[in-house]
């Protein structure tokens, strides 16, 4: 291919990632957050991988979109629908379009308990096919595959997403979740302790059975 070719190819990916650096720049960024470490996704409350299945309307500067939990990186007792709010209605905000993939980073809602917040200049990306036209790699200072990878191999123990009715029923219940939502612990103490006293008995009752037995067989 001729050099005149490879700019021409060139060109349109330079272009858009141009845009988008400036973009950042107009909205009075900070510095791009480089790459993603353990110290970067301990910061947020919730970092997953998520399906855009609503994109609300712009209200008082305020949108939220609904997404479907694909992979869940970081959070407690989330649901497998999240939603998310976020800024909207001028240049500094995210276009969350139906379909799209987006690998997102979120905290909680200081206002309303149960929701999040996503930041415009933070490090949250969509998913674009074309690795020549995803200016998020400029900006993130890593591309969508080299980001997703490192989530996948250095995050652990890998928590997973609940489903909606199971969050409710939780709730509802006072129930407390571990190990990166992984199991649900008792926290009514007459249970525990009829569990510890059954575990105690059925103790006995095999060193009992275990020693008549090796009397016996003498």
């Amino acid at each position: 291919m001729k050099p005149s070719g490879r700019i021409k190819l060139l060109l349109p990916a330079f272009l858009l990632s141009l845009s988008v650096w400036a973009q950042h720049e107009e909205c009075d960024c900070p510095e791009h957050p480089g790459e993603v470490n353990k110290a970067v996704v301990e910061s947020y409350d919730l970092v997953f991988r998520g399906k855009v299945q609503q994109a609300g309307n712009c209200l008082n500067g305020t949108a939220s979109a609904v997404f479907e939990g694909l992979e869940l990186f970081r959070g407690e007792k989330v649901p497998r629908y999240v939603t998310l709010d976020h800024n909207c209605g001028k240049a500094c905000s995210y276009d969350f379009e139906k379909g799209t993939e987006w690998l997102l980073y979120a905290r909680n809602d200081s206002v309303n308990t149960g929701r999040y917040v996503i930041t415009f200049c933070e490090r949250s990306r969509r998913f674009i096919a074309d690795k020549k036209e995803d200016s998020y790699t400029m900006f993130n200072d890593m591309s969508w595959d080299e980001e997703l990878a490192y989530l996948r191999k250095k995050v652990h123990p890998k928590p997973i997403f609940i489903e909606n009715s199971d969050v409710q029923k939780i709730e509802e219940q006072n129930l407390k979740v571990i190990d990166a939502n992984r199991d649900i612990t008792i926290r009514d103490a007459n249970k525990k302790m009829i569990l510890v006293g059954i575990s105690f008995l059925v103790m006995i009752i095999f060193i009992l059975a275990f020693k008549k037995w090796f009397k016996t067989d003498r």
